[in-house]
């Protein structure tokens, strides 16, 4: 069950758009400015608004909520049927790691990285004066 609650005020602070949160996005009841007259859209992030019932405007909020909650329900069945249509997928399995080389306690260490000698800097060594 879809819980509208009120998302915009006009400036009569009268109720203009309910909300409702789904699974994947939100369902919108948009009041007419001039009539009493209804309009539901999904509103999916990423995605542009879906309108309901082709865009038709409705001539009652519960009208409005009934297409809402129907869709909702249309949605659910459809999520259910792709998922058991799709194959059963084995879990994914790891490549084998390569076993480390085995390292002689005899073997000369490996050369690290190189420091630079005393009075290096960005423009390479110092030179005394006088040269």
């Amino acid at each position: 069950m879809l819980t509208f609650k009120i998302h915009e005020k006009n400036l009569f602070h009268q109720p203009r758009s309910w909300i409702a949160q789904d699974a994947d996005g939100y369902y919108v009841i948009e009041k007419s400015a001039t009539k009493d007259q209804y309009q539901a859209r999904y509103d999916q992030t990423g995605q542009p608004q879906e309108l309901l019932m082709k865009g038709m405007w409705l001539p009652s909020y519960d009208r409005a909520t009934e297409v809402c909650e129907q869709d909702r329900k249309d949605r659910q069945r459809a999520r259910i049927a792709a998922k058991a249509a799709a194959p059963a997928k084995a879990a994914p399995v790891a490549p084998a790691k390569a076993a480390p080389a085995a390292v002689s306690k005899f073997a000369p260490p490996r050369p690290g990285p190189q420091k630079p000698g005393p009075g290096a800097g960005p423009g390479g060594p110092r030179r005394p004066f006088g040269r």
